[in-house]
């Protein structure tokens, strides 16, 4: 049982019936002989930044301590003049509450931009730049601490919806349900550590990225027991057509 799903079957034990279960998802040898890795990605990662149109879709998954998935949701979105214009959510753990309950995936980016501790480059080919890298510890533990914290606030949303519709529990016990869910979320969360490990494929003419492809490792202790859980997203981007950009970048070979 996966440390989220265990929250909400909490809430659940209080007949409420809650949708979501599970959890919530160096410098190396110069690229093309001119660019270090940690270049090549600040390349990219403002040619992203750069563009004033484009969409992305992708899938996360969630595993629980004994391997199996717990959940799963796709999503695609688009971003317009800069800013995110649309996001949606589809799958087993997709609701009305997924906005509030899963991070934005975009929201990976940011913390590979600024909290990578680790970039090298991976296999490439003539057509696409390859690089891999590493959140730092912290970054990595944040992230995921602040998602768990915001799906805890979802179901504890959803909970107060649903409760009209529950038989046999009253709104005291939905609330020692949630307080209960609290208690044993930041009891894990004083043990969190994350580990994030990242793949980010480019384009080598454009530099603009083509996806991010994400592996999250939680690990954590409840009840004097130590628990491991995996995560597991990918983000394919497309840049519209009729985009513009800051400013165009140079092939680098």
């Amino acid at each position: 049982m996966s440390l989220a799903s265990g929250m909400v079957r909490l809430a659940k034990a209080a007949g409420i019936g809650a949708v979501g279960a599970g959890l919530l998802g160096a410098a190396g040898c110069a690229i093309g002989g001119k660019l270090s890795p940690e270049a090549a990605f600040a390349l990219s990662a403002s040619a992203l930044s750069g563009t004033d149109r484009f969409s992305f879709d992708g899938r996360l998954s969630a595993y629980d301590p004994d391997g199996r998935l717990a959940d799963q949701a796709g999503y695609r979105g688009e971003v317009t003049g800069h800013k995110p214009a649309a996001l949606a959510w589809e799958g087993t753990a997709a609701s009305s509450f997924s906005s509030s309950y899963w991070s934005h995936p975009l929201s990976l980016v940011s913390y590979v931009e600024s909290g990578s501790s680790e970039v090298k480059a991976a296999a490439s080919n003539p057509n696409e730049v390859v690089l891999e890298m590493k959140l730092d510890p912290e970054a990595a533990r944040r992230r995921i601490r602040d998602e768990l914290r915001n799906q805890m606030r979802a179901v504890a949303e959803e909970t107060g919806v649903l409760i009209a519709d529950s038989q046999g529990t009253t709104i005291s016990q939905a609330k020692l349900k949630i307080e209960e869910s609290n208690r044993v979320l930041e009891e894990a969360l004083k043990s969190l550590s994350v580990t994030t490990s990242c793949r980010w494929t480019a384009d080598r003419r454009t530099w603009f990225p083509k996806k991010l492809s994400e592996e999250s490792v939680l690990s954590y202790t409840l009840a004097g027991k130590r628990y491991s859980e995996k995560r597991i997203s990918e983000t394919n981007f497309e840049r519209k057509a009729d985009s513009g950009t800051i400013q165009d970048v140079a092939a680098t070979k």
